[in-house]
């Protein structure tokens, strides 16, 4: 279940501006590839926490009742919808995505992984028929264009030869835009458990995402824990993983103990350049628009660095 806190809040803010930038940037009539490793089931309970200001219960019942109005950002706009739908259960990430995908006309091609036994119940059903969940939020017609490739391997074995690779090397899957996401309990440099990612996997698929493509690809990956010399430690490692793997620019976005880091490669490094400073903007402006939302004259304290 997703848990009520600020760090579902800025994770799902990065994602959302994330994925609209990218569609904002590509050429139209492609397909974008998303991937996730600890996707959770499409929709499920709310799981209440110690940190939930800005995010309580009485703030999404206020969000989902507010009219949708053209200027809503990305985030707000597929809260909005999946609140609307649901009140009592919260959208995992690829949920929010296809939101934004299906009201663009964007299509996609998803690669959707976790385990049938993770820490919030067997997604499998319901990340199988995501995109008829999406058509069902929106009241869209049902049409079954997206491919929809689910893997119930444990993360890193599912980024092999048979997994992620297999689905980025399918050929209409090469020479397009792609954004990943990886939602673990948290990131460590080495020696990582069960539901955690760490330097050798998160490079590994950093490579993997950017193969067989010269359009723009973006990683979004988040980590959060109160050990504060180790996290410190881990964001650094994260960054020099995103250097090794040929991102050439890496966006931190932080509240609290809540890290989200953003890699991006682009065929140029200026290209990279301004789809950073870009998303940078946006992830503001939309933290902003919730507590507007919430009816907060002042929101939440957010920290955004480009490393």
């Amino acid at each position: 279940m997703p848990i009520q806190n600020m760090g579902t809040l800025l994770e799902n803010i990065a994602l959302c501006e994330a994925f609209a930038l990218l569609d904002d940037t590509s050429e139209s009539g492609k397909p974008i590839a998303f991937a996730n490793s600890f996707a959770m089931p499409a929709l499920t309970k709310w799981k209440n926490h110690a940190t939930q200001s800005g995010f309580r219960t009485a703030h999404l019942q206020s969000v989902a009742s507010q009219p949708n109005v053209a200027s809503d950002h990305a985030h707000l706009s597929a809260m909005r919808r999946c609140l609307r739908s649901s009140l009592t259960k919260g959208p995992n990430g690829a949920l929010l995505i296809s939101v934004l995908a299906m009201r663009k006309g964007r299509e996609l091609a998803l690669w959707l992984n976790d385990v049938k036994n993770s820490h919030y119940g067997d997604a499998m059903p319901s990340l199988s028929n995501i995109e008829y969940i999406t058509n069902c939020i929106l009241r869209t017609p049902i049409t079954n264009d997206w491919q929809t490739v689910v893997s119930d391997e444990a993360y890193p074995g599912s980024l092999g030869f048979g997994g992620l690779f297999r689905f980025i090397r399918q050929p209409q899957n090469q020479g397009i835009a792609r954004i990943g996401y990886l939602d673990p309990m948290r990131y460590r440099t080495s020696a990582p458990q069960s539901g955690e990612t760490s330097s050798r996997d998160h490079r590994q698929w950093l490579k993997i995402l950017a193969s067989a493509t010269s359009e723009p690809v973006i990683s979004v990956h988040f980590t959060g824990h109160r050990d504060w010399p180790s996290l410190r430690e881990g964001i650094q490692s994260m960054v020099r993983d995103s250097t090794v793997a040929g991102y050439s620019q890496v966006l931190v976005a932080s509240h609290s103990q809540y890290h989200v880091v953003t890699s991006i490669k682009a065929p140029r490094p200026s290209a990279a350049k301004r789809l950073v400073l870009e998303l940078k903007e946006r992830i503001f402006i939309s933290w902003k628009a919730w507590a507007n939302a919430i009816g907060r004259k002042n929101p939440n304290k957010l920290i955004l660095e480009i490393r």
